[in-house]
């Protein structure tokens, strides 16, 4: 039963990661999010459709600052992350994320180079913290993925 995750709100939870703090990649006891849910989303009232929310608390309210995405969006977030990562890695072009409606190119925003140069710095071997939460975090994704049946 959860505690600390809300379920007066309008997300209204199902399941819960609460005590999420510890637990934040790098910002490990250093972070506003409380937890992490799937559940019922918050934009639609007159039916049911499943939303994954991050849950931050400051100064003992629960913020604005809180995000509320599609399963599917919270997946493809995922293909990105994983797919820009072996492209850095590897020394390759970026392959498209495929999805059920067809292939989507990654393309470089129209942000300036040292904001790429910041995420290369970031994702990489060069910042040697980051990158090996990074690729833990993958491998337990792909440990989850390798044992879901329903593939």
């Amino acid at each position: 039963m959860s505690k600390q995750i809300p379920n007066h709100l309008k997300h209204k939870p199902i399941y819960v990661l609460e005590n999420y703090s510890p637990t934040d990649g790098h910002y490990k006891n250093d972070t506003d999010v409380v937890g992490l849910s799937l559940g019922k989303a918050q934009w639609c009232d007159s039916r049911f459709i499943p939303s994954v929310k991050v849950w931050r608390k400051k100064n003992n309210r629960w913020s604005r600052q809180s995000e509320e995405t599609t399963l599917t969006r919270a997946l493809d977030l995922a293909t990105l992350i994983i797919k820009v990562l072996d492209s850095l890695e590897n020394n390759k072009d970026i392959e498209p994320v495929r999805t059920i409606f067809g292939d989507s190119s990654i393309l470089d925003a129209e942000n300036n180079l040292l904001l790429k140069q910041e995420l290369i710095k970031y994702l990489t071997a060069d910042n040697k913290k980051n990158f090996n939460d990074i690729k833990a975090h993958i491998e337990i994704l792909h440990d989850a993925i390798s044992k879901y049946k329903g593939i």
